[in-house]
């Protein structure tokens, strides 16, 4: 059984026929909003507001978390998959701050295929090519520093120092 909570309770949903939610406990899955009253009518599960559901149709939200953004929200680190069109969440997809900064200096020529995509595929076990990409480049930058690091001549002797000495010391 689902809250009842003090208010009248909204209609049974589809989903969880045992539940029945309060107002209150009432919340839109796309911006969270508390506000039963902007819920549309037709919408018979309720999960999302009048402005989500518009952001909705216009396919403004990340599939993995469902929550929407405006167009000109420039402030939310998203990628766009390349085989769906999707915009996600860089936290949806678990990307670290230096893999989204990564993904954004691959070529065109490296596609970006999210999550969803990728569980959706045939062939889903395989790493994916921008995974791949990424990683190179990673190891690219470390060797890059690892190399000016040596050239700088106070800590070659530190490094030649580090590389003989034995382990645990």
């Amino acid at each position: 059984m689902g809250c009842l909570g003090i208010h009248l309770p909204l209609p049974l949903t589809e989903e969880g026929a045992n539940n029945w939610p309060c107002p209150r406990c009432v919340l839109c899955k796309g911006c969270s909003t508390q506000r039963p009253e902007k819920f549309p009518e037709e919408c018979s599960v309720k999960l999302f507001c009048k402005r989500c559901v518009l952001l909705r149709k216009k396919g403004n939200f990340c599939p993995v978390c469902d929550k929407v953004y405006e167009d000109n929200n420039w402030n939310c680190r998203m990628i766009e998959c390349d085989k769906c069109s999707s915009w996600l969440h860089d936290s949806c997809e678990s990307l670290s701050d230096e893999d989204y900064q990564l993904l954004g200096e691959l070529p065109r020529s490296i596609p970006y295929t999210c999550s969803v995509c990728q569980r959706m595929s045939a062939d889903s076990s395989r790493t994916v090519k921008w995974r791949i990409a990424v990683e190179e480049n990673r190891n690219k930058r470390i060797q890059s520093i690892m190399d000016q690091l040596k050239s700088q001549q106070m800590l070659k002797t530190l490094l030649t120092n580090l590389e003989t000495a034995p382990n645990g010391t």
